[in-house]
């Protein structure tokens, strides 16, 4: 049987899941409070560090002590894993935040996020992650669908990222060149790999997604690197969206207010990504 405090540890995780679950995506919720409020973000990150602080001597695993122990490792990797749920809606919002008014540069500048605090934590879980899925690889052992599960989100957190710090102006030259992240995200999409030779759907999906929004964001990267391609794509793609068969109606390009656009849906939409605040998306995520 298992060691009953690993056992412990797992019923105590799982009920902090199911508060995260019910009251921050207002599944089936208790409390009154609003979808992702701040009050429910802050609660659920409580709840985890109070896990973590609780768990007996055996169960812990120091940042700069990283154990070998499998399960362990994979315990571990599901509470990072609470952390990315409980803040990625505000993750997720800043980062379209900040696509959107570097696209609509008149819009102001896109320096910093709201609910900063937030969108670190979950960057800083995902890295993580990814730590302790280099030390369940050098256990050669398989790889459990929990444990690739949480690999894949670490890794979708790490790319998105990228695109928050592609502007970043003490970004080392090496860094500009291959992005944020280059190494772990190289590890995760050839874990998915060699498993997509050998598993179910799941690893094979999983990696498709990744090489995909890898390409996306390299893109990114790049035209925010060069500012020649940076114009000549953010034009091309204003052309592109502000386009309409009214000629009567002249499409707005730049520094309007969101009550004056009179554009298509794209780029209503981008002025709306431009505007949110980091805690109004959850109803558009899928657990």
């Amino acid at each position: 049987m298992p060691p009953p405090a690993g056992l412990c540890a797992h019923i105590e995780l799982a009920r902090i899941s199911g508060y995260i679950v019910c009251e921050t995506y207002r599944i089936a919720p208790r409390c009154p409070r609003a979808a992702g409020s701040e009050e429910n973000i802050d609660a659920a990150l409580r709840m985890l560090h109070d896990w973590r602080a609780r768990l007996p001597p055996k169960l812990q695993m120091p940042a700069d002590q990283l154990a070998l122990d499998p399960a362990c490792c994979t315990m571990y990797m599901a509470y990072n894993q609470l952390i990315i749920l409980t803040t990625r809606p505000v993750f997720f919002a800043a980062i379209k935040r900040v696509v959107a008014q570097r696209v609509f540069s008149g819009l102001g500048s896109s320096d910093g996020h709201l609910h900063e605090a937030h969108t670190r934590a979950c960057t800083e879980a995902a890295q993580r992650n990814l730590e302790l899925a280099r030390l369940l690889q050098s256990t050669n052992r398989n790889w459990l669908q929990s444990g690739l599960h949480f690999l894949f989100n670490a890794a979708v957190t790490l790319l998105l990222s990228r695109i928050s710090s592609a502007c970043e102006n003490d970004v080392d030259s090496d860094r500009a060149t291959d992005g944020p992240y280059a190494a772990e995200i190289r590890f995760a999409i050839d874990v998915f790999e060699q498993e997509a030779k050998t598993g179910t759907n799941y690893p094979r999906d999983c990696c498709r997604v990744l090489q995909d929004l890898k390409a996306l964001t390299d893109r990114y990267v790049l035209t925010q690197r060069i500012p020649d391609l940076q114009h000549c794509a953010v034009d091309r793609n204003l052309n592109m969206s502000t386009a309409q068969p009214d000629t009567d109606s002249p499409a707005p390009l730049r520094g309007h207010s969101h009550g004056s656009v009179k554009g298509p849906t794209a780029y209503q939409e981008m002025m709306t990504w431009a505007q949110i605040d980091g805690l109004q998306l959850q109803d558009t995520l899928v657990i």
